[in-house]
């Protein structure tokens, strides 16, 4: 029976697949945990290394909180960093940073040990650089006698450079023995084909609601009533969860109700002026929000058309009755799948007020059939 795998039981089917690499007594020298952000990835890692090691770790009583705690040479946890001024390759991963800067990689870091569903925000962190993947060669390089399995946890994965990808290739072909490298990423395409070549890849799905409520009422302590109806929002991701709730929930979605209706309504400014204030409250990631609650918005529209209950908006469903009893006729694929193309684009380089514009026009569009 697994002592700790068990306790990542809400992704049933990736905590299946490392059950049988445990059981098989053949641990792949490099994993890939990929699948949406917020939906357990880390917590896994960290579960299956205790799992890995929860055999022979009678000597080290202490393994468990120091694999929590993200202590070497347990673990050595990998993310992404800001650049320091004047900061080469040759420069230690943090040795350019200013104190500021250092301070948000040490607070990310420990929220990251307190909490393992925690995101990793560090301030102008990007890229995951190459002095970090030279580190890891230094880590390598110590003597470890212990007879634990120690984790080399690259956490998003995809934020390697090109020049980092290329440079840990020979170390996840030949790691030393008793050592693992685990990257989780969100984005596995974003990574060489030789990378993932030489990894076992663990899929991870979105979690359900129910799974979304308890997580966040075990990690966060958020009260359950309040968190119910933000659970259907979050698409699996508890990372998804936690922002709308630090930005007032409901409050967001009363704005983007009011991009709707002022948008068939034709009343663009007024339209563009909430827009405006999701962006200036979240930035960019409030847009995309704003865009995927819209299409959710939709979805419910269709499933009212089909006599199906409300997924989404419950609590409005006047709103959606409203909509269909007015633009009964009116199609709404077609700009389901626009607002769908517009996510889909999200890291490209596209100027955030030309969408805002054009999604306002899209959503009028249906007002004037």
């Amino acid at each position: 029976m697994s002592l700790f795998l068990e306790r990542a039981g809400f992704q049933s089917k990736a905590i299946n697949h490392l059950q049988r690499i445990i059981s098989s007594s053949r641990v792949p020298h490099a994993l890939m945990f990929t699948g949406p952000e917020g939906v357990g990835k880390h917590f896994t890692a960290l579960q299956f290394i205790k799992e890995v090691n929860s055999l022979i770790a009678e000597k080290e009583v202490k393994f468990k909180s120091k694999i929590n705690e993200l202590e070497e040479p347990y673990v050595k946890f990998v993310c992404a960093l800001p650049r320091g001024p004047g900061e080469s390759s040759d420069d230690l991963p943090t040795a350019k940073l200013s104190q500021t800067l250092l301070e948000s990689v040490i607070t990310a870091l420990n929220q990251k040990k307190k909490n393992p569903f925690a995101k990793v925000n560090i301030e102008k962190a990007q890229n995951i650089k190459i002095s970090s993947i030279r580190d890891i060669r230094k880590y390598l390089s110590l003597n470890y006698e212990s007879e634990l399995k120690r984790a080399i946890i690259l956490h998003e994965a995809h934020k390697m450079s090109i020049d980092s990808q290329n440079a840990i290739l020979k170390s996840l072909e030949e790691p030393p023995e008793n050592t693992v490298f685990i990257l989780h990423t969100s984005e596995p395409l974003k990574l060489l084909p030789t990378i993932r070549s030489r990894c076992q890849e663990i899929n991870f799905n979105p979690l359900s609601p129910e799974d979304v409520i308890k997580l966040l009422v075990e990690y966060y302590n958020y009260d359950p009533e309040l968190i119910a109806s933000v659970a259907n929002f979050a698409d699996g991701s508890v990372t998804k969860a936690v922002h709308f709730l630090e930005n007032d929930f409901e409050g967001f979605i009363e704005k983007c109700i009011n991009i709707l209706r002022y948008s068939l309504g034709r009343r663009f400014n007024t339209a563009l002026n909430y827009f405006d204030d999701i962006l200036k409250d979240q930035g960019p990631a409030g847009f995309y929000f704003c865009i995927e609650v819209i299409q959710k918005c939709f979805i419910d529209v269709l499933r009212n058309r089909e006599g199906l209950s409300i997924t989404y908006f419950s609590g409005h469903t006047d709103t959606i009755e409203k909509f269909n009893t007015r633009y009964k006729n009116r199609p709404v694929f077609g700009i389901i799948d626009k607002l769908n193309f517009i996510t889909s684009i999200r890291d490209s380089n596209i100027n955030l007020n030309v969408c805002v514009s054009n999604v306002i026009l899209e959503i009028g569009h249906i007002g004037i059939g």
